[in-house]
Formats: C-alpha cells, structure tokens, sequence
C-alpha cells in the first residue's frame, strides 16, 4: 500500500476485512461481469454516516493489486479488486461505476484532490466531480513505478520489443502523454 493513498485505517468510512463475515447479514455483492459472486473476494465493511453499517464483498479482476480508497468527493469509495475497480456509494449500497480490470498501481495527488489509476497500457483521474481524464494508450505491456512529480504523473512503460522501460509523463491537468512505450512505429 502506498503512503500517499487514504490509508483504510485512517478512514472511519470503511475497512478491510481478513476475509467474509461468518454471522450476521449476507454481504452485498459487486461483480462487474455479474459472475464469480458465489466465492469470496475482497472484502469491505462499511460505516455509512447516516444509515446501517454493511459488507461489501467484491469480485476481482485479472491482477493481483487490491486497494480500497476515499474518492476525492469525500462521501464514496474506490475499491481495487484484483484490477477492478468499483466506485460505490456506501450511504446507499450503490454502484456508481465500474473499470479497469487489470489496474496495478494508483496514487493520490492530496494538493489537487485527484485520484490516478493506472493498468496495463494506460491511466485514468478522478477529482471530486467524476472522470477528468483518461489517457491514450502510452504502453504495449505495463506500466510501473507510479508517482507524482510537480505537474505530472510519472513512471514507467514496457516495451517488449526491445525488453526495456522507457519513461513517460501524464500532465495532471489535462492527462496529455510524453514518452511511453506505445507511440513509436515499428515499420
């Protein structure tokens, strides 16, 4: 876990748990397939301000990166389950939204209230509005090493053509992309 996120400790909204309740109400399920609701998957449990606690148990994607953050709106939540991410209201259960699948890395830029996520082959930022951005494709094969420099999202893109990283920059502003792996010719 990166120190940069809302730590789930710190955040009285909600915790992770070991794993699913064995007493008490049935956990609300989250699937972005509607498959796989049947096993156990990361497991959340909610302390809404103004209505009854709750579990939420959700299904993962195809990577192993877990991770539950406060959106930058203050009221609702990002859950990263194995990749997929799950945006949920916990006042009223909600899904509000679902992407990604295979995300591997996300960090908070705390000054601008922005949440950055990245994958495989590209990233996406959330302020307390909704979606500001999502960048084009700027890897073939992964992206490592997430962080905010002044201005930019920086890190790394794999090449698997000449095995390497190459370095690439994200304006936070407008989520334009230097660098990358992605945007040379082969031919």
């Amino acid at each position: 876990m990166k120190s940069d996120l809302i730590e789930t400790s710190e955040c009285e909204l909600f915790q992770v748990l070991p794993g699913l309740p064995g007493v008490g109400p049935l956990p609300e399920q989250f699937s972005a397939t509607g498959r796989g609701t049947h096993s156990e998957g990361f497991v959340i449990r909610f302390h809404p301000r103004s209505s009854a606690g709750w579990v939420g148990n959700f299904v993962p994607g195809h990577a192993g990166y877990r991770q539950a953050v406060l959106h930058p709106d203050g009221r609702t939540v990002v859950v990263v389950s194995g990749g997929m991410a799950y945006h949920v209201d916990p006042e009223s259960r909600r899904l509000l939204r679902h992407f990604g699948g295979i995300i591997t890395d996300s960090v908070l830029d705390a000054t601008r209230r922005l949440l950055i996520f990245s994958d495989a082959t590209c990233l996406w930022a959330f302020d307390s509005s909704g979606e500001r951005w999502q960048t084009k494709r700027l890897s073939w094969d992964g992206t490592r090493d997430l962080r905010i420099v002044g201005e930019a999202v920086v890190g790394e893109a794999y090449d698997p053509m000449r095995d390497k990283w190459l370095s690439f920059s994200v304006s936070v502003e407008t989520g334009k992309v230097a660098g990358g792996s992605y945007g040379f010719r082969l031919w």
